[in-house]
């Protein structure tokens, strides 16, 4: 409750919380950014589908994965999100179409080159930005030989220019062995006692054009294999009215208490016009696991990461295509070109339909992953934030 009351911003709020994590041992750290994009004179906000305990759409991060990253969390929040955020410049088609699978150019997301609030001075930004091309050009080698899509890459463009919102808070790390405090400007805290996490954040926005069609990046590198994951545009004016309506002691929703959503969120539905889903990675779900079903069968058979990725596909679509596309799309019952004349439909706008689960005890469709709640509701909950969003 401390916590709560610190981050709400509100009259009599404290300006500075302190958090002893060797008297509350908590995992250090996870973080990211929370996607914010402009589209249509719009804002929303940019949430990938999670299929794992806690199930639902969740933002685009991930834990620490060097010691340099304990302490300078910009690293950490930067690489994750570049890493998983994956802007094409047109949408991707499959080979058999008429535009033989080439998208266009592709506008990748890119650091600009000025930005103070992620870098402590003398940082070189171009050991950042030659890993993050080194994932890119790994996701173009993955799709052009699991999925049969060529992505042209525009090395011209500067890319999109990524903007940073201001917060009232910033997190200072003080670590015993060197006791410089390293210090995050314009941050989201939370914590998640159940997972014994720390989730740190940046709001961060850029505009997405008409035909820019936003990918999962993330790489499973057992396989390695692309993960492939739905991502949907949730409108920030939906979300606002719905936490105003609610008020702050219930947010955006009741806490659930199905073991499979463990602390999530329910939205109960999302109506049509305020979300939009980028769902052509179900087909492309489709076309890899018929490549690898035909590859079992022959001499060689699959290496083990493919065993691998062929259980994860089987299981994803068995489990959740129907989810997405409608009952008489389940696995396994429809032709391939059925399920890509669905999407489009979908994608276009050709069917309008509310965003909700046919059983509302199982929200897969509208569930809100801890972190991502948490993150929303204090950029939602906290005027001088809100007010801060409102200006793009």
């Amino acid at each position: 409750m401390r916590f709560a009351t610190f981050l709400g911003g509100g009259a009599g709020s404290p300006t500075c919380a302190t958090f002893d994590l060797h008297a509350a041992p908590l995992r250090w750290v996870s973080g990211g950014v929370v996607p914010i994009v402009k589209h249509q004179d719009r804002l929303w906000v940019v949430l990938f589908f999670r299929e794992i305990k806690p199930r639902g759409w969740n933002l685009g991060n991930g834990s620490s994965q060097s010691s340099d990253e304990y302490t300078n969390i910009r690293k950490l929040l930067v690489r994750e999100f570049l890493e998983e955020f994956i802007v094409l410049g047109s949408p991707p088609v499959p080979r058999n179409t008429q535009s033989a699978g080439v998208t266009g150019s592709c506008d990748c997301i890119s650091v600009p080159r000025k930005m103070p609030e992620f870098y402590e001075e003398g940082t070189q930004l171009t050991d950042l930005e030659s890993a993050a091309s080194l994932v890119w050009r790994e996701h173009e080698q993955l799709r052009k030989k699991h999925d049969g899509i060529s992505i042209e890459w525009d090395d011209s463009s500067e890319g999109y220019v990524l903007k940073t919102i201001e917060t009232p808070y910033r997190v200072q790390i003080v670590c015993p062995e060197t006791k410089t405090p390293h210090k995050v400007p314009n941050a989201l805290f939370t914590i998640n006692p159940f997972e014994f996490g720390i989730e740190i954040n940046k709001i961060m926005w850029f505009r997405l054009g008409e035909t820019d069609y936003i990918l999962d990046g993330e790489i499973l590198e057992t396989g390695p294999f692309l993960l492939r994951r739905p991502v949907i545009l949730i409108s920030l004016d939906f979300l606002k009215r719905k936490y105003d309506e609610n008020g702050r002691e219930v947010g955006l929703g009741k806490t659930l208490t199905h073991p499979g959503f463990p602390k999530c969120k329910s939205l109960g539905s999302i109506p049509a016009g305020e979300y939009r889903l980028f769902l052509r990675d179900i087909y492309f779900k489709n076309v890899r696991l018929a490549s690898l079903i035909s590859k079992s069968r022959g001499i060689r058979g699959l290496n083990a990461g493919e065993r691998e990725e062929c259980r994860a596909l089987k299981s994803w679509l068995r489990n959740y295509q129907h989810l997405f596309l409608g009952d008489e799309y389940r696995y396994g019952d429809v032709p391939m070109d059925t399920i890509w004349h669905r999407i489009l439909e979908l994608e276009n706008g050709e069917v309008s339909r509310d965003l909700k689960d046919s059983d509302p005890s199982t929200p897969y469709l509208t569930s809100l992953c801890p972190v991502t709640w948490k993150n929303l509701e204090t950029i939602l909950g906290n005027p001088s934030i809100w007010d801060e969003i409102q200006k793009i």
